[in-house]
Order: structure tokens, then C-alpha cells, then sequence
């Protein structure tokens, strides 16, 4: 997983170093800093699926997203275990294109292992037989896929692979709402248009993660008895909802948005085919507050199978949270974003009378004033 991420010149990140977790909640005032850290990682992992160019497009281009102080953007990465601990720098300066990148370097840590090194104007990648091979630079990170590359740079793009999520869409005209066609689906898209195609495939292919699903279900709703699948026409299927006290199912057309988002992050919290990074944004979105417990539930035994970052405005949600799982995000006097972590704050003794929803309330938790809750 990534450690370790430093960023430098990027909208509010003037110069920002984030320790990375296994599992972590980002709390924080609006515009102190989340969605910025939220798109570099997103970034990152379009740079090694050879989509960095578009993805920076969809976010303004490079003038939008480089502070207007910086003369250079700077990403820098620790991620891995301790068998092969990488370093990863990529650098960008404003071009008459929008940028150029004048500087990648990819390292085992450790190890006297040049993976990928560039000065702007070659580049030098080490291929499957272990030879640096030098080439022209090129305008896309070098980490994105190559023939022959060396397998330790794939494992290191593969640390990188992330997806982001926003609160479902449950909107009557929805996809999610309606009956959907059978594909294979390893996890439920953002828009839900093939989580019935994901909960058959988790039926039948991951039994035990699918009664994991039921089981999380009963304990947020509990009349809920089932899910059912009655097929509509030809190749397409449709969800329906079984509770105790109903004499008919409920479809999705029928369902509150709470469910319907319940029920989504459920099955994808579950679902095999995880990146290693997953970003939600507001996952607490729509849900009673009941359901916030079993939220975190939900998020923590993921974060056994991907890396887990997840944005709340919820102090409800931080109630159930360790300060060691709460990341928080604030301004420093200069308005650049910083990032400090619960357990960082030496928060024993105020835990002994209160708890992180309290401290938050008062402002504890966003730096501003520790001595009085």
C-alpha cells in the first residue's frame, strides 16, 4: 500500500506530507484541503494506467490545479512493504502545452535499484532483463504500462491502482433504480448499474461474503429478511426486497435512498475485486444515524483487502472511530493544508471525559483551540 505521500505546489498543498494508514476517515472545514489529496491519488493512479493527461484535463488542466505561488509540482510517494519499499517522485512545470514533466524517479528503497529515472529530457527504465534502456523523453509518466517493463515497477503501478466513489446516484431515473442486464461484475460501478450483476456474481462465487452482506443488511434494517432476483425479460434482471412485514417485495424503484446506498457500499465493501486504494467521499450520505456503526464496521474489514480513504462532514460517524482511524485536515496560517492524524494529538485526557464527536463539536479536533472542549 502507499505509506507515505508528500505534495508540493498542488491547489492548497503548498507542502503537504500525509502518513498513509490502512484506514482512514478525513475530517476538516470545506476547502481546508480533503478533495485536493482525494485527486492526487487519483492522479497517481491514472499516471500508472496511462491516463494522467485526461484525468488532469477533467480537473481544469494544469494552470487550475497548480498553486499560484509554486513554480513546479511535485509528487512524491513511499508505498510497498519491507521486502521491496519504493520511492517514487514525479515533477511538473508549467509547458506551453500546460505542463511538462522534467523529472520522474522510481527507486527501491534500500536497494541500489534505479527503476525509472528521468532528468526531463531522457529517460532511463529498466527492463525485464535488468537493463537500464535510455530513450527520449516522453510526455507521460513512465510508470504507466510498457512491454518488458521490469516486474518491479509493475508491482509498484499496482500499489498504485485506486478508484474514487461518490454517494450513489438514487435519483428516480437512476440506473441503480431500474432493472439492469446481466454482466460480469467483480464490484459495483459508480453508478450502480450492475450491482444486481455484482450480488449474483458474490452469490455465487463468494458465498461467504455474500452472507456477510445479508448478515450487515438484518442488522441495519431489522425486518429484513432477503434479496431476491426475478428475471424481467431476456438477459435482464431486476432486485427485489424481502421484509418480514410486507406481504410483497420492495424493488429498487421502491426503496428509500438510505437503503439503496446502504445496500451499495455493503456489497461493494465486500466485493473481491477491490482496488488497492478505494476513496469514498461521504459514504455517511443518506444513512440514519443508526447505521453509522456498522458503516465503520464495514470499512475497517475492508481495509484487511484494500487501502481505505474515506471524507465525512459526520461527527456522528467520528463516534465510532479511533482517534488512530480519524485524519484530520486544517489550515495553517498561511492557508496551505495540513494533515495530522488523532493519535498525534495526545488526546488521552480529554477521552477520559469526552468522546471524538465531542471534541470535534468544539473544535478540538480541528486545531484550533485545545484547552477547553
Amino acid at each position: 500500500m502507499i505509506t507515505r505521500l508528500r505534495v508540493q505546489g498542488y491547489r492548497r498543498l503548498v507542502d503537504a506530507e500525509v502518513e498513509m494508514r490502512p484506514f482512514g476517515v478525513m475530517i476538516g472545514a470545506n476547502g481546508s484541503g480533503k478533495a485536493s489529496l482525494m485527486e492526487v491519488l487519483s492522479l497517481l493512479s491514472a499516471a500508472a494506467n496511462n491516463g494522467f493527461a485526461d484525468a488532469l484535463g477533467r480537473l481544469g488542466g494544469f494552470p487550475a490545479v497548480r498553486n499560484p505561488g509554486a513554480e513546479r509540482v511535485v509528487f512524491t510517494v513511499n508505498a510497498g512493504g519491507a521486502a521491496d519499499a519504493f520511492f517514487y517522485e514525479l515533477i511538473l512545470r508549467p509547458a506551453s502545452m500546460g505542463f511538462a514533466i522534467t523529472g520522474e524517479t522510481l527507486r527501491v528503497e534500500g536497494q541500489e535499484r534505479l527503476l525509472i529515472s528521468s532528468d526531463g529530457s531522457s529517460t532511463g527504465m529498466m527492463d525485464e532483463a535488468g537493463v537500464i534502456r535510455r530513450s527520449e523523453r516522453i510526455s507521460k509518466p513512465m510508470i504507466f504500462p510498457h512491454t518488458g517493463q521490469h516486474g518491479l515497477i509493475q508491482k509498484f503501478r499496482e500499489a498504485l491502482g485506486g478508484a474514487a466513489y461518490t454517494p450513489l446516484d438514487v435519483r428516480p431515473i437512476a440506473p441503480v433504480r431500474h432493472p439492469q442486464a446481466v454482466q460480469p461484475a467483480r464490484r459495483p460501478s459508480q453508478d450502480g448499474q450492475d450491482l444486481v450483476s455484482c450480488l449474483l456474481n458474490l452469490r455465487e462465487t463468494e458465498p461467504d461474503r455474500y452472507e456477510d452482506v445479508l448478515a450487515a443488511l438484518r442488522a441495519a434494517f431489522p425486518s429484513f429478511e432477503t434479496l431476491q432476483f426475478p428475471p424481467v425479460a431476456a438477459g435482464t434482471i431486476s432486485l427485489s426486497w424481502k421484509e418480514r412485514t410486507l406481504p410483497s417485495p420492495l424493488y429498487p424503484s421502491q426503496l428509500s435512498d438510505g437503503i439503496l446506498r446502504f445496500l451499495w457500499l455493503a456489497t461493494l465493501l465486500q466485493s473481491p475485486g477491490l482496488d488497492p486504494l478505494t476513496m469514498l467521499d461521504e459514504p455517511d450520505a443518506s444513512l440514519h444515524p443508526e447505521l453509522l456503526r456498522l458503516l465503520v464496521e464495514l470499512l475497517r474489514e475492508a481495509s484487511d483487502r484494500s487501502q481505505i480513504l474515506a471524507t465525512t462532514h459526520s461527527d456522528r460517524l467520528i463516534r465510532f472511530l479511533e482517534p488512530a482511524e480519524v485524519l484530520i485536515v486544517d489550515l495553517n496560517e498561511d492557508g496551505s493544508s495540513k494533515f495530522t492524524w488523532g493519535d498525534q494529538l495526545n488526546l488521552d485526557h480529554w477521552l477520559e471525559e469526552y468522546s471524538l464527536e465531542d471534541l470535534w463539536d468544539h473544535g478540538v479536533l480541528e486545531l484550533r483551540d485545545r484547552t477547553h472542549p
